[in-house]
């Protein structure tokens, strides 16, 4: 049990110092990007050869379906992605995008503006409005598929890339 405990211990510490060195990344990508971040939701994981990440805009939580309609930033994505892991309509480089919504799709664009993956998959629902609901964020990764999920008050948002 003690080892276990010391496990955990070693986990919280580890999760700690990677969360210190990767947040501020985050941040000055979204400065690049021109999107400023929610600095305290960023959700970061790794996988055999690759690695995501994901984080809101700082309005996520005031985001209604109407803005979705004119276009919107998202938040950014942090991809890694190994090339038998991507759909071959894609080509995405390893790097920090701005996830822009628009209507009923999403796109990955670079620091220039300039679309890296288009016309992805969107599944807009209704947000969770309890009062102690907290915004929240997932990353699921298959073979040949990515989703990020944005969860917040007013929007529930899922992007898909890949089949």
């Amino acid at each position: 049990m003690s080892n276990q405990i010391d496990q955990v211990a070693r986990i919280a510490e580890l999760d700690s110092e990677l969360r210190k060195s990767i947040v501020p990344l985050f941040v000055e990508a979204g400065k690049k990007l021109r999107c400023p971040i929610a600095s305290d939701t960023v959700l970061f994981g790794s996988f055999e050869g690759g690695a995501l990440g994901h984080t809101v805009v700082e309005s996520f939580d005031k985001l209604t379906v109407g803005d979705l309609a004119q276009g919107v930033d998202l938040g950014i994505v942090y991809a890694d992605l190994p090339r038998d892991y991507l759909d071959e309509r894609y080509s995405i480089p390893t790097g920090f995008y701005r996830m822009h919504i628009k209507e009923t799709s999403a796109s990955l664009l670079d620091v220039n503006g300039d679309q890296v993956a288009s016309d992805l998959p969107l599944a807009i629902g209704p947000g969770e409005p309890d009062v102690f609901a907290r915004r929240e964020l997932d990353i699921l990764v298959q073979k040949k598929k990515f989703k990020f999920s944005y969860h917040g008050p007013r929007l529930s948002i899922e992007v898909t890339i890949g089949k």
